[in-house]
Formats: C-alpha cells, structure tokens, sequence
C-alpha cells in the first residue's frame, strides 16, 4: 500500500524528510531538471526548499506502507494546473523515486496517485514532460497508460546543448 502525503517546511508538515528529499533530488536532478532551472547563486537545498513551498499543497512525499510502517520512497509534485476556480481541466506532474524500489513499485504507487487525482480533483488529463533520452520514465509513464502527445522539438538546454521534450498524458474516460 502507499501513501502520499504533503510537506511544508514553513507549516511543519513532514518537514523531517527535507534531507531525504533533497538526497533524492540531488541524486536524480539529471533527469528531473535543465539548465535553467536553479539560480547558481542560492545553494541547491535552499532553492528546492522555497519550490517545495511554491507548490504546497502539491508536492507529495510517496511512502510505501509495510508492516505498519512508512518508508519514504519518492516524491511527486504537480503543476501547470489549467482551468478556474470552478472547474479545473489538467495538471502537469513530475515524480521521482529512490532507485532501489525502481520496478514495480513506481508503477503501482503511480497509478494509486493517479486514481486520486481523477476521483479527488476531477481532471481530464495529466500531463508529464520527459527529456526524450529518459527511457526508463517513458517505460513508465507507458506502464501507467500515458500516451505520447508531442515532442518539442529543440525545447530547452541540458548539459549545455538542446534537447528535445516529449509530452505524454493520460485521461479521464
């Protein structure tokens, strides 16, 4: 079973994964993140925690229950929200899991994530961008009946050179 549970460092809720998430982070930043995306001046775990705060409430620590316990496993934020106030149409997520519960279990926490999503927010879509080198998210994101939408050609910078993005999502039918 999993769990996915909320963290603010400024609200105190579960503010003592912070390290975990940012070992997490740092461990897979070549897969979640370009060039721009940090500022060079303000150190990695001080920029992660001010995103994790600009999402609140949609960045999810991700547990695996077993035995009565929780072990933290990953984490998923979500973003990129379309639509108003009343309604709201697609998000877009990202998601990161420690390698050694790779396999199984990303696809079976995703699709729990998933499930929630469509009943707790009625969505129609949710979207997840991937650099298109990064087979094994797009194994995954297949796994759990996206569908590639588009490729942006050329999109962003990764190590310095361009590279493209493909858009994958899934649906609420």
């Amino acid at each position: 079973m999993y769990s996915f549970e909320k963290i603010s460092i400024e609200k105190n809720i579960n503010s003592s994964y912070i390290n975990q998430v940012i070992a997490l982070f740092k461990n897979h930043h070549n897969s979640l993140i370009d060039d721009y995306y940090f500022c060079k001046e303000i150190s990695l775990e001080n920029e992660l925690i001010a995103f994790i705060e600009k999402t609140f409430p949609h960045f999810y620590l991700i547990f695996l229950i077993e035995n009565n316990q929780k072990i933290f496993i990953g984490f998923v934020y979500l973003y990129n929200w379309r639509g108003n106030n009343n309604y709201i149409h697609s998000c877009t997520l990202t998601t990161c899991f420690d390698k050694k519960y790779w396999g199984k279990h990303p696809v079976l926490a995703g699709k729990t994530f998933i499930k929630s999503l469509f009943d707790n927010y009625k969505l129609e879509k949710i979207k997840a961008e991937v650099f298109c080198h990064n087979f094994k998210v797009i194994s995954l994101l297949k796994k759990m009946n996206f569908e590639k939408e588009a490729t942006l050609k050329n999109e962003t910078f990764k190590n310095g050179s361009m590279i493209d993005i493909d858009v994958y999502s899934v649906f609420n039918f």
